[in-house]
């Protein structure tokens, strides 16, 4: 049941940070929805386990109350992101902070309250196991002091073999969920489901700082580096992937435009078709600012031929601004 809770806040974590980063628009808003799907799927999972063991009335009724709490999280995390899909980025971010973070924190709340009650149990039954032994000791003072020092070493292994571990990866997923991939798992002892908890965890940290740092080489315009993908489903990786090949894309129209200007091509034009939303924004805005340079151009080209062929009444009509209006007073006046 201990390992069940911290997988489970394990997975809360990562729901809420896919919410964030959608509000946030470091995340697309289909992928952040498929990522925080599959922790609500394992979320789903793990609680079903979990209260299909044999509960105690205590244990009941903390889980009774963390239902609600978890479910309240869920809905508020999937209105984040339906608010991200639908381009309300400041609506996202603002539900994120009024409602998402303290969902977060009172379902979280709920849950390290049924991991204290089972760290309270372990220790009742430390106890009770103590109260054998002193009993035991009644009978045979000799073997009740051997019996001590075993329940004694034994409490201490299992804390250092379950709530240690289980508590680090704790730490390192609340530090993920902020965004802070600084931190480590500390390295398992064991090949148990402890150790593979945080054999587990290392590896999302490892993946969340191979995506942090695809993510900086193309918001400083490295578009060299192909992104390499973490595994058949990386969604975020084949987003990233995506965004390199557009910006490659972007820069080759630019450096074609730049080119045929050089070699006095006014009428050339990028291929906005090729791209999408802003970054076909962007094309649209290159050609119309190529437009608005070869309009006047072309047609002081075609006055000043005229004026060549002694039609001197011959004069430029567009309505221009700016350099474009001096040009024309100077070829009608000329």
């Amino acid at each position: 049941p201990m390992q069940q809770l911290g997988l489970l806040r394990l997975a809360a974590n990562a729901r809420a940070r896919a919410a964030q980063q959608a509000a946030q628009g470091a995340l697309a808003p289909d992928s952040a929805a498929a990522v925080a799907a599959r922790a609500a799927a394992t979320g789903d999972s793990l609680w079903r386990a979990y209260t299909a063991t044999p509960l105690t009335g205590e244990e009941a009724q903390l889980a009774d109350a963390a239902t609600p709490a978890v479910a309240e999280f869920a809905g508020v995390a999937d209105s984040v992101i339906t608010l991200a899909r639908t381009g309300a980025r400041d609506g996202a971010d603002a539900l994120v902070r009024a409602r998402l973070e303290p969902a977060l924190a009172a379902a979280l709340a709920r849950l390290t309250a049924l991991v204290d009650l089972q760290v309270r149990v372990a220790a009742q039954e430390n106890v009770a196991a103590a109260g054998a032994y002193r009993f035991a000791r009644l009978v045979a003072l000799g073997g009740t002091a051997l019996a001590i020092a075993a329940a004694a070493a034994l409490g201490v292994l299992l804390a250092a073999r379950i709530g240690r571990p289980i508590a680090a990866a704790a730490r390192v997923a609340d530090a993920l969920a902020e965004g802070d991939v600084r931190h480590d798992v500390p390295p398992a002892r064991s090949r148990d489901e402890v150790g593979q908890l945080a054999g587990a965890m290392q590896r999302v940290t490892q993946a969340q700082r191979a995506i942090a740092a695809g993510a900086d080489r193309l918001a400083r315009g490295d578009a060299a580096t192909e992104v390499a993908l973490l595994g058949e489903h990386d969604v975020v990786g084949r987003a990233n992937e995506t965004l390199r090949q557009t910006l490659l894309a972007l820069s080759a129209e630019t450096n074609r435009l730049a080119d045929a200007a050089r070699a006095g091509d006014i009428a050339a034009r990028g291929h906005a078709a090729r791209f999408q939303g802003a970054y076909r924004e962007l094309v649209d805005g290159f050609n119309a600012t190529l437009e608005a340079i070869a309009a006047p151009v072309q047609e002081a080209g075609a006055v000043l031929g005229r004026v060549a062929e002694r039609d001197l009444a011959a004069r430029m009509t567009g309505r221009y601004a700016g350099e474009f209006a001096a040009i024309q007073r100077a070829v009608n006046t000329a």
